[in-house]
């Protein structure tokens, strides 16, 4: 694991720089971003700790300062110390989109950075035999992708799962598996794929063909020990279209096309041929209560008012208060339901 000024000796673990790393430059109200160019960086040793979060970031793509701090249940000042070293060496980086997206918060004062991983970041996983699946590197994305509403949008996806990950019992009794460590479960077809996690649906409408794509934000499964759940999720920050005008299918982003994708992909048994999963609910985190109702008759006017189990949906402020796996959730004919029950 190597670039050009930092380097990682495995016998004692220690990563040290030569040189002050250069920095991608940033408007200057926006400083906070960019790596200090004067000085060179801290040695400091790879622990657990080190690799757990590089592994994280691989694994979520995007996390906030305070969702790493969360996740790891430390000293808030130690972790973003750490944070900062690891920025310093070129192992994770403040994707450059997250300064609009500071921008629209900067009344709220000092807010939390944003780290994705490096592709040094992912070597030195490699090298402690912790390998990212090539498909799940979001190194080459960081950059291009990283528009404040994308970003806002990936952070909350963080959210959710993290919110996953600490509901899990410390007993064990039921576990998380993210869609990373899926994928070694998926069928051998799939497997091999170039994107393994969309499902592709020829469906007819208006007397036409159609052929849709089925991208969940993330796939998970939550296990027991005689039952598994699997779940596929979706962020609505209230940005597409819910409105039932017009029922055409069309190229544009509607919540009318994603519930026609996941119902025609259920019908076809697609993700038992894609995923392996028999069954799957489509777990929607959506703004407000009106919405929820919205997406609910558009659901009712899609399907013809059958599965009403196939489409869960919650809000933050239901997660809030019942807990992710909690009764947070409403289907088109139950409230109060839970995600998994033992």
């Amino acid at each position: 694991m190597t670039n050009d000024s930092t380097r990682y000796d495995s016998d004692t673990m220690l990563i040290t720089a030569s040189r002050p790393l250069k920095s991608r430059k940033q408007p200057s109200r926006f400083k906070r971003l960019a790596v200090p160019e004067d000085t060179t960086p801290q040695s400091f040793q790879v622990t657990k700790r080190v690799l757990t979060i590089l592994e994280a970031l691989a694994t979520h793509r995007y996390l906030s300062t305070d969702q790493i701090v969360r996740l790891d249940g430390g000293s808030a000042a130690y972790l973003r110390h750490l944070l900062r070293l690891l920025h310093r060496h070129g192992l994770a980086e403040r994707p450059a989109g997250q300064a609009a997206y500071l921008s629209s918060f900067l009344h709220q004062g000092n807010v939390s950075l944003v780290y994705a991983i490096t592709r040094t970041g992912m070597r030195l996983l490699a090298d402690h035999h912790m390998p990212v699946d090539a498909r799940l590197d979001w190194t080459a994305k960081n950059t291009g992708t990283g528009s404040a509403l994308f970003l806002a949008h990936a952070l909350e996806v963080s959210e959710f799962m993290l919110d996953c990950r600490l509901a899990m019992p410390a007993d064990r009794s039921l576990q998380l598996i993210d869609h990373n460590h899926l994928l070694p479960l998926f069928p051998a077809a799939t497997r091999a794929r170039k994107f393994p996690y969309q499902v592709i649906v020829n469906v007819q409408l208006d007397n036409l063909p159609h052929t849709l794509t089925v991208v969940p934000d993330r796939l998970f499964r939550v296990v027991a020990s005689q039952h598994h759940w699997n779940f596929a999720l979706e962020i609505d920050r209230g940005n597409e279209s819910l409105s039932a005008r017009s029922k055409k299918i069309t190229k544009k982003a509607t919540w009318r096309k994603k519930l026609a994708g996941y119902y025609s992909a259920y019908r076809q048994d697609k993700f038992e041929h894609t995923w392996g999963f028999p069954a799957v609910r489509v777990v929607t985190v959506t703004t407000s209560e009106a919405r929820i109702d919205h997406m609910l008759a558009l659901q009712r006017d899609i399907t013809g008012d059958t599965v009403p189990g196939l489409f869960l949906y919650a809000t933050r402020a239901r997660i809030a208060r019942h807990g992710v796996l909690g009764p947070a959730w409403r289907s088109a004919n139950a409230d109060n339901i839970s995600l998994v029950r033992r």
